[in-house]
């Protein structure tokens, strides 16, 4: 069997019958591009992966469920794979017209055919899973953003031992969009105390675990826009600082650092990289490399025109008028008005909807409770569903204001921003 690094947290596995690829995410649109892109870089094709048998998404995130991938991919997948219970992840798929869909009980071993087994492991209160692979004699752990909890390593140990372990390097996808909003002094702090949180995790989780080796993945997407390069360097943990955290715990754990096209040959038990650690081994080579790129042809961003806020008008009173935005508000926004200012090339728009009345109007009621400033074609492509609510949190040019006192501490009032904009347009 081959493994194969394709992109962010994707796989794909693949034996002389069979091709699994997890949690695809490689076709971006000119607005994903304009915000952020890939690297290391790896151009990831439909006629590269070839037929797929399987392709499997661990959660409805659109880095992990990506629409326009999914969409782009779908003459050639033969069976979608999904965890149980996870409803908008399911939607999502039936949207897009995947007939063939398998869920996937929690912690149930799924025979796909003789040679082929999968489990997903949810992750209690939360919307991530994890899938562990049993092909052809060789058992991969796919672990993503899944926080699994050491009683589940454990379990997985003792029923399926797991040869290839690809755990996330780095906690910086947690902490992006929540600490946009923040000075660069803040976010730093904020992210250190993060990271050094879920490098405890993930070190006690790959001795829980006890791999035949370690691959510490995730997280290729990389501001290459020059006024937000600086966040590239924000609570990032190099794949050679977490294996090193790694052997300091566990001495004589293997770990294997690859990059995006990267091959593993389980048969032979080796790897083939393609280049020389393309990270650095600290954030400041990491930044360097970044800066080179994104200053290469290959690595320019795609410049997004605002257009003209006033097409965002008609969009804003079709999505006001959907019920759940009345009944079931945030408590913090219950009874409240919220102010949406929208950007365009030339002109402004400002929208006020109270969640009293339950109506949208030009000028403000009353003082608004939380004010969103956003660009409009960010605006219009999240309203038409093209794009997920979750990815336009991920650019520095929505802005957010609250009135009153802020909450207890930046995190908080970072969470509280992201769970109002989902919550508004998602």
């Amino acid at each position: 069997m081959k493994i194969t690094y394709l992109q962010h947290a994707s796989l794909q596995l693949k034996s002389r019958r069979t091709s699994l690829v997890v949690d695809p995410y490689y076709f971006l649109s000119p607005l994903e591009a304009s915000i952020s892109r890939f690297y290391p870089p790896h151009a990831v094709t439909a006629d590269s992966l070839g037929p797929l048998d399987y392709v499997y998404c661990s959660h409805i995130h659109a880095d992990h469920a990506h629409p326009r991938t999914l969409t782009r991919l779908k003459p050639q997948i033969r069976t979608l794979l999904l965890p149980a219970e996870k409803p908008a992840l399911e939607r999502l798929a039936r949207a897009l017209g995947f007939g063939d869909v398998v869920l996937l009980q929690d912690g149930v071993r799924t025979h796909l055919h003789e040679r082929l087994a999968v489990t997903s492991h949810a992750h209690d209160n939360d919307v991530d899973t994890a899938l562990v692979v049993e092909m052809d004699g060789t058992t991969v752990l796919h672990a993503n953003d899944c926080v699994l909890s050491r009683a589940q390593m454990e379990h997985i140990r003792a029923t399926t031992p797991v040869d290839y372990a690809f755990l996330p390097h780095s906690a910086v996808q947690d902490l992006y969009p929540l600490i946009l909003p923040r000075p660069l002094a803040e976010q730093r702090a904020l992210a250190t105390t993060a990271e050094l949180e879920q490098q405890g995790y993930l070190v006690d989780s790959a001795a829980a675990l006890r791999p035949r080796v370690v691959v510490p993945y995730s997280y290729t997407v990389t501001y290459l826009n020059e006024d937000q390069r600086d966040f590239n360097s924000v609570g990032r943990t190099m794949p050679h600082q977490f294996v090193e955290a790694v052997r300091a715990q566990v001495p004589d754990q293997v770990c294997w650092v690859m990059a995006p096209g990267d091959v593993i040959d389980s048969r032979a038990g080796t790897v083939r990289l393609k280049s020389d650690n393309p990270y650095g081994r600290t954030v400041e080579e990491f930044r360097r490399r970044v800066d080179a790129f994104a200053n290469s042809e290959a690595g320019q961003c795609t410049r997004v025109d605002f257009g003209d806020a006033q097409e965002c008008d008609s969009l804003l009173q079709h999505h006001f008028r959907k019920e759940r935005l009345w009944w079931k508000p945030l408590p913090a926004l219950r009874g409240e008005v919220v102010g949406i200012h929208v950007l365009g090339e030339h002109n402004r728009r400002s929208h006020y909807f109270d969640f009293g009345t339950r109506t949208l109007s030009a000028e403000p009621p009353r003082p608004p409770q939380l004010e969103i400033t956003v660009p409009a074609p960010y605006l219009a492509v999240i309203l038409r569903k093209e794009e997920d609510a979750y990815m336009g949190l991920y650019t520095r040019r929505i802005q957010f204001k609250m009135a009153g006192a802020p909450l207890h501490n930046a995190r908080l009032e970072a969470t509280f921003y992201e769970q109002a904009f989902v919550f508004l347009f998602g």
